[in-house]
């Protein structure tokens, strides 16, 4: 199975350059969008093996994996459920865990009191992201 060390860089760059890098990283985009769908593409195959990415139980593998894999509907649009039955299948059986509907009830009340990333001033995401004036050589 693949390393779980390789979902949060790889999905974590992907979004950085989907989201808030400037035009023309096309090469950045292809790059991580690739190596993301491998991962899912592994994750779907393990999936059709096992309830869960560890096995038979649910584990701190699927509760690491999840925040990654659950907004992937958004980001790849209505072909995930196609591409990727089996997973979109376990997002749901997590998200329909008690205790996951607590966390994520507050997570939204955090998000709703804090200023969205897409709202934060140009400023405040070249010092959230070292780049700009906070670059360092």
């Amino acid at each position: 199975m693949m390393q779980m060390s390789s979902i949060g860089p790889m999905f974590g760059q992907y979004m950085h350059f989907l989201r808030y890098a400037p035009p023309g990283n096309d090469y950045a985009l292809s790059r991580y969008r690739t190596q993301v769908r491998r991962i899912l593409d592994v994750l779907e195959k393990r999936l059709g093996e096992a309830e869960w990415l560890g096995g038979n139980d649910y584990s701190v593998a699927d509760i690491a994996t999840f925040p990654w894999a659950r907004p992937l509907g958004r980001v790849f649009g209505p072909s995930t459920e196609t591409d990727y039955p089996k997973l979109m299948q376990w997002v749901a059986r997590i998200a329909a865990r008690p205790a996951v509907d607590r966390a994520l009830a507050a997570a939204l009340e955090i998000a709703n009191r804090t200023t969205a990333p897409g709202n934060a001033a140009p400023e405040t995401l070249d010092r959230v992201f070292g780049r700009g004036a906070h670059a360092r050589a």
